[in-house]
């Protein structure tokens, strides 16, 4: 490829961070690329929750015009953020390796709180987390947090009424951030497809394809499409708290999941093993397990209405 590869990030830190990334590895491999910084709707828009948006693709479209307009040739997202349904004309160029997908909580003063029964503050904007933490901690209040990590970061510190605030672990250890009073979520389960990559071009820039495939990890791509697979057959997207794992130990699969209402009061979960010769098979096989419940059916229909 004799031309420069235009890769697009949005401004934040951590978005750079992560086009720098892609940019590296692409170089590595002799080709010439270059950055290029766009606003999404996210970026101009930090007033309202994720979830009021209701927009499935709220952090991607303006890189899906920018790919369609041939401004990029390009796009790194993050894989959650990406609708199950991709727009006519962009595929998947390149998943890399998946980086640590827990979550931490990050606390003002010390974790007693979490051992009470008394009612304590975390704040985050995410309606999975949100469902999560209410289920584990009933008594617990959560508000709304937006803005990028360091903003929040200040926030959480200057609200005398916040116990703690939850933060992906991979976003504070890529911005090398010195934080002392942080707990691993080990119970929390990731979104779908948390914490891997995205890179997006068009379907007739078959050579670029051609170069992101040689540096694509088979285990992430494969974990990441029954998680995302999982979503598909359900039909929804991330506002609603539906949570999905996979993980490869050697030939087999363990695929994890559940689904919250929002209040966090009900819960349901399974665990789904298979060998990993079989992963296309992994998504339905959870998705029927979750449907043949009247319960879960309701659930999912309320979310509707709402």
């Amino acid at each position: 490829m004799q031309k420069t590869i235009r890769i697009w990030t949005r401004e934040s830190k951590l978005a750079i961070w992560q086009a720098e990334f892609v940019k590296t590895k692409i170089e590595e491999n002799g080709h010439e690329c270059e950055l290029v910084l766009i606003k999404s709707d996210w970026d101009v828009n930090q007033m309202t929750p994720i979830y009021e948006m209701w927009i499935e693709w709220v952090f991607t479209k303006t890189l899906d015009m920018a790919l369609l307009n041939n401004q990029i040739d390009i796009a790194v997202h993050s894989l959650k953020d990406v609708p199950t349904k991709l727009p006519k004309w962009i595929t998947l160029a390149w998943i890399p390796e998946r980086w640590d997908y827990r979550d931490l909580l990050i606390h003002k003063w010390d974790i007693d709180f979490l051992n009470e029964q008394s009612s304590f503050t975390v704040a985050t904007s995410s309606l999975r987390r949100k469902a999560q933490i209410l289920n584990k901690y009933p008594s617990a209040q959560v508000e709304d947090l937006r803005w990028n990590i360091q903003k929040r970061l200040d926030k959480l510190e200057n609200n005398n009424h916040w116990n703690a605030a939850v933060f992906a672990k991979t976003a504070i250890d890529r911005l090398e951030l010195d934080i002392e009073n942080k707990l691993v979520l080990d119970w929390m389960l990731p979104a779908p497809a948390q914490w891997a990559l995205w890179v997006a071009c068009l379907e007739i820039d078959k050579e670029l394809i051609e170069i992101c495939e040689l540096i694509t990890d088979e285990n992430t791509k494969i974990c990441t499409e029954i998680e995302r697979g999982f979503l598909t057959l359900l039909m929804w997207g991330c506002s609603v708290p539906i949570w999905a794992l996979a993980i490869i130990d050697w030939e087999k699969i363990t695929f994890k999941w559940n689904i919250l209402s929002i209040d966090g009061k009900q819960k349901y979960e399974v665990e789904v093993e298979e060998d990993k010769s079989n992963y296309k098979t992994i998504s339905k096989i959870a998705a029927n397990r979750l449907l043949e419940k009247d319960e879960v059916r309701s659930l999912l229909a309320s979310f509707k209405k709402n």
